[in-house]
């Protein structure tokens, strides 16, 4: 199925997108015409909607009608992405020192979704930054979390991405120090995009890690594989509005298998074990819209389950809630309250905090 580059030119004017690549670069063979491969190197944000389901009497070519209907879709697209995303829709915008050098500091690897690079890499949370001064004891509570990143895409208009990344889990406890969290871990990771017309795709990620302390003592290995589904019906895995409030759902399946090389003195790890944990995860962020007085306000729920499949280890179960108020108009910095409880990613440090601080997001 072909179409017409300035046919399309006009799709895009009608919807006030922005066409700022030439169409005429991605016409490989030269003929005046876009095929719905060349279509999609063109426009290859994820979202994107599938040009051959505007073709409405499958004759092959876009009729005014048709071209419209394509061209409100691609404005409402480009109308969220700016929204969610300014700073980085914008390439002359002022960029920070880290993203200036390709790196993102967030949440966590898991939380990035790289599938339309631009909102997808604004919308996921910064690092958290907390200390809590207990006045009667005088000790403190330091938390740091989150995640060093470096997304690499495999070419133009690539469904395929690399996410190198180191992550970081660090609370000190000074009135209670068994429940301190030490962990770092290094990843390797990729995530390919598959799209489908009829289930809206699916995201597969790969990744080789490696999880120790900050000292270095504790050498577990693992392969986590993650696949998220997206599913227009029930907007499982996309940004849906009710009410006056927007909210985005996300479900993660994840198997991790893993060995356990140097315990490094913690009595709840053996040296030389094996151990498969398989399980999913349900997260959901939502935020209000268009209130005034709340503007700048989210929350998120997030609880996930993996199941133990060696019998040596237990269960890993993470609840986590979270409330955040964005401190700035790019939402760089927000005031974050959040309580965790459950277990920490692989090795399986026990967590019960709730911690006011600060996001940062660099």
């Amino acid at each position: 199925m072909k179409h017409h580059i300035s046919s399309i030119l006009l799709a895009f004017a009608i919807g006030q997108a922005s066409a700022s690549a030439t169409l005429v670069q991605y016409d490989a063979d030269s003929d005046g015409d876009l095929s719905a491969e060349e279509f999609k190197a063109f426009y290859h944000e994820s979202e994107s909607p599938p040009i051959v389901q505007f073709d409405a009497n499958a004759d092959g070519t876009l009729s005014d009608d048709e071209l419209a209907a394509l061209a409100a879709e691609l404005a409402a697209l480009h109308i969220a992405a700016s929204n969610s995303a300014s700073a980085f829709a914008d390439e002359g915008a002022p960029k920070s020192f880290m993203e200036r050098l390709g790196l993102l500091v967030r949440e966590s690897h898991a939380e990035v979704n790289l599938g339309s690079e631009g909102a997808a890499l604004a919308e996921s949370r910064g690092a958290n930054f907390s200390m809590t001064q207990d006045m009667a004891s005088d000790s403190r509570v330091i938390s740091m979390k989150g995640s060093i990143l470096r997304p690499l895409s495999l070419g133009r208009a690539s469904r395929h991405w690399l996410l190198p990344g180191i992550e970081f889990n660090r609370l000190t406890n000074e009135t209670e120090p068994a429940r301190e969290i030490d962990s770092l871990t290094f990843r390797i990771g990729s995530e390919f995009s598959f799209d489908s017309t009829q289930f809206g795709g699916v995201r597969l990620r790969v990744n080789p890690l490696v999880t120790t302390n900050f000292g270095f003592d504790v050498d577990l290995r693992a392969l986590e594989v993650q696949v998220e589904p997206r599913w227009g019906l029930g907007g499982l895995g996309a940004e849906r509005r009710f009410g006056p409030m927007s909210i985005h759902t996300r479900l993660l399946f994840q198997a991790e298998y893993g060995e356990v090389v140097d315990a490094g003195g913690r009595a709840d790890l053996r040296e030389g074990d094996a151990f498969a944990r398989a399980g999913a995860k349900f997260g959901t962020r939502f935020w209000p819209v268009d209130v005034a007085f709340v503007d700048g306000l989210a929350g998120s729920l997030s609880y996930e389950w993996h199941q133990d499949l060696s019998g040596d280890l237990r269960a890993r179960k993470l609840f986590v809630a979270g409330l955040y108020y964005q401190l700035d108009p790019l939402g760089q910095v927000t005031l974050e309250s959040k309580y965790i409880r459950g277990d920490t990613s692989v090795a399986l440090e026990d967590e019960e905090t709730w911690t006011i601080g600060l996001g940062v997001k660099l």
